[in-house]
Parts: C-alpha cells; structure tokens; sequence
C-alpha cells in the first residue's frame, strides 16, 4: 500500500513580465517596482513584439488609466495585489 500524496497546488502567480511568445495579458496583478506606465509600456511591447517609444506608450497609458479609473484613486499609486485591467487596444 503507498501512502497518500498531497494535492497538488492550485494556485499560480500572475507573471509580471509577459512572455513575447505568449498572448498578452488581459489583466496585470501588480508586484513590487510595478507602476502603470510600465505595465503599458510591457503590454504594448508584448502586442508588438518590438520596442516602443514614450510618444507610442502614452495613449495606450492613457487607456489602461482609464479602464482602471473607478478602481484606482490615484493612477500614480498602484500596489502589490492590485488587479490592473488591461484594454484589448
């Protein structure tokens, strides 16, 4: 007879960096050094599969403040546990 094994975890943390060869998040869970503007930034890069610049970072910014807008008091202050929305565009 063997003995029981424990069940496996079922719970698996969000990535805080998506991965280019993956699709792109359409949440983000903020961990610690993460602000929204990089959270954009990372997003927006993950859908192009290049760099981007701040002028291209900007609206997207913009539209991620304000999918999160009735959530965030302050779109300057995010906090580790923080479900952010990410805007399909």
């Amino acid at each position: 007879m063997t003995a029981p094994t424990a069940p496996a975890a079922t719970t698996a943390a969000a990535p805080t960096r998506p991965d280019p060869s993956s699709r792109p998040p359409s949440s983000w869970v903020v961990r610690r050094g993460d602000n929204l503007w990089l959270i954009a930034r990372l997003v927006l890069e993950a859908r192009r599969g290049t760099s981007v610049t701040p002028s291209e970072v900007a609206p997207f910014w913009a539209s991620v403040v304000a999918a999160n807008r009735a959530r965030l008091h302050d779109p300057n202050l995010v906090y580790r546990g923080e479900l952010v929305v990410i805007p399909p565009r």
